[in-house]
């Protein structure tokens, strides 16, 4: 946002300065992230209306959007004034698309009540889940969605928890990876789209599945009753960077009322229906209550018989946490597109597509057949270039069907939004041949031909009404939509009058380019705009011939485009058709509010073809990516055994990253012989990067797409990708590195299932070594004996995790490769392979050497090692085989306790005074020995945490 010489001012004599100082100063507290903004009226400045903002607010503004204090006006007495700033209506409309779509913050503008120049009330708010009343003030450019800025879809939701001691499955897989103890009832709404829904979920003590509900929906806003306090919940809002709005608790005591509720249906939802909804979520019903009130449709005379209602199907896509959707790098920052995965498949050639992606992407596909028929379009689109190309190039010039049905929904749309569709629809039998026709598949035409026929059935009377109703010859000519004057004898004579006016406006275009001798048309140009009406334009080359004519000529503007000019007689024709084409407006008002109520109901069906048009776009898009990589994509095949080949897999994002030769491995999971990979070797290495390749196949081909592999990739349907990837600080919350490494693992483990895919790297850090490799020990062997078989990826650095492989079943030790040169100074060199079998040892001394270390500090590094390693083996064969005993031995103790814990029954009354009991009993030979407290003292060992008598 700029500061321009022409920003309103706020003219306010002293009495007015000072009234409206202390009316502001009396307003009540509120939170740091809500700006107030104050509506004035236009004055002196003659540019309409205007804002301004004061106090800390404005300050903020200043910084943040002006980015200078110079804008900053104050007001009131010297000793104490109040700094205050203006907006433009421009910058208004973007200081709200930043504030509530990237930023989080809430708006409240407030409006004089007109008894007194200092009294104002509270007018509009808006939050990130509730755009509806600012929804027309949003600068169009706000609608087009981008990593930085996704699309503002508005989605609200509503959570009420409840202890729930019931657990979510009973079968033995389930209960092992995870103890449901929470019953949470979420209420959802999209007040764009017109779209609430219901989901119950019985969930873990993590809220797992809550988590992956509001990443794949893309929440804004989350409302929650005040005063209710539930660490989990705030932490994973905290970490989902969602608004979190404390909304009053009466809202949620009860579902709404079935008038209310009825009144806002559409026939899509019959009050039949709605009712059983409610009946079979009742707490969901609750929290639906709370979003009506909050969003206040009960009193929107808008929003009647507007809204569909529906379950929401919470198992209908694969589950991603917040840390998956971070460490897969799936959204990005928006700085370099290619470097996130939403960027890098973005080729989409609408707006509609670019947002649909963003949903996909946040929401991939656990159906098979709905996977294999994304896919076999995929590949359809690879194959024929002529088609993919055909079909890109007829989106290419398709208006945003669904920006445009939100406008016709609200009562926004104008005649020219309304042209824009009937043209979309007269070019639909042009894009029908080209899907049908394809020789080399039928993906297209199974998906797309009878839904596209039935398309055009639905909207030949829409087609129809426009031609009749609409002056489409005037659009054509003049780009100016009108209703057609021959269906009123008042529009006709109004119409005849208009283009007796513009047959004025060529003969004194060419007397004028006769007095410049310029070429009428080519050099000399008539253009229109709303602010200088019709004017004539030239080239900023002859800019000079307009200046030395200022007599006859009027010089407007100079543009990039051009010297915007004008004449005395031209300028008497331009105002003359302004005034006419107000008359003309007015005229027929009625009519076009008729039209446009007729209009909208045709709304279910454009809703059709965006979604159709969008998903045809997404898929054009993956085949362009699969085409123009570096190695071209291919198609994956699904299997059910559980199995995991991708040969000479790559990560999408890093080859195609300038001066990068990206190095393929394999990548081989087999369920009972190989899903659980411990991966060694250097920092740098590439060990993460493997196993990110990894879990990036597996979303792209759950999207639908072809993947960076070799031909003859294979993977299962995973239900989840779970990650623990370079955890960080999380200071703003109080978290260190290694609590926040605990609570990432914590949640994995309560919510992975044999079906999840499960990544984890360098877990341990941030404690004492031997705490680390204990709790690295235990968290491992949990995940590939009782979540088992789970597809695990546990990149370590801890070498001596590798002896887990001799132990368990399904465990497999890989390393990467790197070739250690003690003689050749720079000490290692990185090779990027993945091998089988562990590496020989850890190669911390050789990446130092090779960052640059001093050798005298590389010298001492390395003495400390071999010290600390002399004293870890004191006793040679001996010391070795007692370590092996005792970590036998508690191995053997750990089973025996996990099996009394296992017997307990949950669901009775005294499980916890069981459970204590055998804590107690079992004590003294824990304590006893120092091994198998290092490995699961406070861990999770067959479903009982022992040491802290926690189920």
């Amino acid at each position: 946002m700029s500061d321009k010489d022409d920003r309103p001012a706020l003219d306010l004599d002293k009495a007015a300065q000072q009234g409206f100082v202390a009316f502001f100063r009396s307003l009540p507290a509120k939170d740091a992230t809500t700006l107030r903004l104050f509506a004035r009226k236009a004055s002196s400045h003659g540019g309409g209306d205007f804002y301004s903002a004061h106090g800390d607010d404005a300050l903020l503004i200043a910084g943040e959007f002006f980015k200078t204090s110079s804008v900053l006006k104050h007001l009131g007495p010297a000793s104490n004034p109040l700094p205050g700033c203006t907006l433009s209506y421009a910058n208004f409309q973007q200081l709200l698309a930043d504030a509530l779509l990237n930023r989080g913050w809430k708006i409240q503008i407030w409006h004089s009540t007109g008894r007194s120049a200092n009294q104002w009330q509270l007018a509009r708010e808006a939050s990130p889940g509730n755009l509806q009343q600012v929804e027309h003030n949003l600068p169009d450019s706000a609608w087009l969605p981008t990593a930085a800025a996704p699309a503002p879809d508005p989605v609200l939701v509503a959570i009420l928890i409840q202890d729930d001691e019931q657990p979510a499955s009973t079968s033995a897989s389930s209960q092992a990876a995870a103890s449901t103890t929470r019953h949470v009832g979420v209420a959802l709404a999209n007040a764009s789209d017109k779209t609430l829904a219901l989901a119950e979920i019985h969930d873990t003590d993590q809220l797992a599945h809550l988590e992956a509900l509001l990443i794949q929906l893309g929440v804004k806003e989350v409302l929650v009753p005040t005063g209710v306090t539930d660490a989990r919940l705030s932490t994973l809002l905290d970490a989902a960077t969602v608004v979190t709005t404390r909304y009053s608790v009466d809202a949620f005591k009860s579902p709404p009322a079935a008038t209310a509720l009825h009144r806002l249906l559409s026939t899509a939802t019959p009050p039949a229906a709605a009712d059983a909804l409610i009946a079979t979520h009742p707490l969901a019903g609750r929290a639906l209550g709370a979003v009506l009130d909050f969003l206040d449709l009960a009193t929107d005379r808008h929003a009647a018989h507007q809204f569909s209602l529906t379950a929401h199907h919470v198992g209908g896509a694969m589950r991603l946490d917040q840390h998956a959707v971070a460490a897969l790098n799936l959204v990005g920052d928006g700085a370099r597109k290619s470097t996130h995965l939403y960027g890098l498949l973005n080729k989409c050639v609408t707006g509609a597509g670019s947002r649909t992606l963003q949903s996909w992407i946040r929401q991939p596909l656990v159906d098979r057949a709905a996977i294999e028929a994304r896919l076999g379009i995929v590949e359809a689109l690879v194959d024929d270039a002529a088609v993919r190309d055909a079909v890109r190039d007829w989106l290419t010039q398709a208006p945003d069907v669904g920006r445009l049905g939100m406008k016709l929904r609200k009562d926004r749309a104008t005649l020219a939004d309304v042209a824009a569709l009937y043209r979309l629809v007269a070019r639909l039998p042009d894009l029908r041949p080209v899907l049908v026709d394809d020789p080399s598949s039928t993906a297209l035409a199974d998906r797309y031909a009878a839904l596209l026929d039935q398309i055009e059935v639905d909207l030949a009377p829409f087609s129809e009404k426009v031609t009749e109703t609409l002056d489409l010859d005037e659009w054509g000519d003049h780009n100016d939509v009108r209703i057609r004057a021959s269906l009123d004898p008042e529009l006709e004579e109004l119409h005849a009058q208009m283009a007796a006016a513009r047959e004025e406006i060529e003969p004194e275009a060419s007397r004028v380019a006769g007095i410049l001798g310029l070429e009428l048309g080519k050099v000399v140009k008539v253009d229109q705009s709303a602010i200088h009406g019709h004017h004539l334009r030239v080239s900023l080359t002859h800019s000079s011939l307009i200046r030395q004519k200022k007599k006859d000529l009027i010089e407007l503007a100079t543009l990039k485009s051009g010297v915007l000019f004008t004449t005395p007689a031209l300028r008497a024709v331009s105002n003359k058709l302004t005034d006419l084409a107000g008359q003309y407006d007015t005229l027929q008002a009625a009519m076009v509010k008729e039209f446009m109520a007729a209009m909208q109901a045709y709304l279910p069906t454009f809703t059709t073809l965006n979604d159709t048009l969008s998903e045809l776009d997404v898929l054009g898009a993956f085949a362009h990516v699969s085409v123009h990589a570096p190695t071209p994509y291919v198609r994956p095949t699904l299997n059910d055994e559980g199995r995991v080949h991708l040969p000479n897999l790559r990560h999408p994002c890093i080859e195609m990253q300038d001066l990068v030769q990206f190095i393929p491995n394999d990548a081989t999971l087999g369920r009972g012989e190989s899903a659980f990979q411990i991966i060694t070797g250097p920092n740098m290495g590439g060990k993460s990067t493997y196993a990110r390749s990894v879990g990036l196949a597996a979303l792209m081909t759950q999207l639908g797409c072809f993947i960076p592999t070799d031909p003859g990739a294979t993977l299962p349907i995973f239900d989840a990708i779970q990650c623990r990837i370079g955890a960080g600080d999380q200071q703003f919350r109080g978290v260190s590195t290694f609590m926040a490494e605990m609570l990432e693992t914590a949640s994995i483990l309560r919510s992975a299932t044999p079906q999840s895919l499960v990544i984890m790297d360098e877990l341990g850090r941030g404690t004492s070594t031997y705490d680390g490799f204990g709790l690295a020990y235990a968290i491992a062997h949990y995940l590939a004996t009782v979540v088992k078989p789970a597809a695990t990826l546990f990149a370590t650095h801890f070498h001596e995790l590798t002896t887990l492989a001799e132990n368990v079943q399904g465990v497999v030790n890989r390393h990467v490769v790197a070739h250690v040169d003690e003689e050749g100074g720079q000490g290692i060199t990185l090779l990027y392979k993945v091998a089988d079998g562990a590496a020989t040892h850890s190669y911390g001394i050789h990446v130092a050497k090779l960052a640059g270390f001093a050798p005298r500090v590389v010298a001492l590094a390395q003495a400390k090692a071999d010290e600390l390693e002399r004293a870890a083996s004191h006793g040679g064969s001996g010391g070795k085989k007692r370590a092996r005993e005792e970590e036998d031995g508690a191995v053997e103790l750990a089973r025996r306790i996990a099996a009394e814990v296992r017997d307990v029954d949950l669901s009775t009354p005294d499980a916890r005074e069981k459970v204590e009991r055998i804590r107690k009993r079992y004590a003294a030979a824990v304590n006893g020995c120092p091994r198998l407290a290092a490995l699961v003292g406070g861990a999770i060992v067959g479903g009982a945490i022992v040491g802290g008598g926690e189920v």
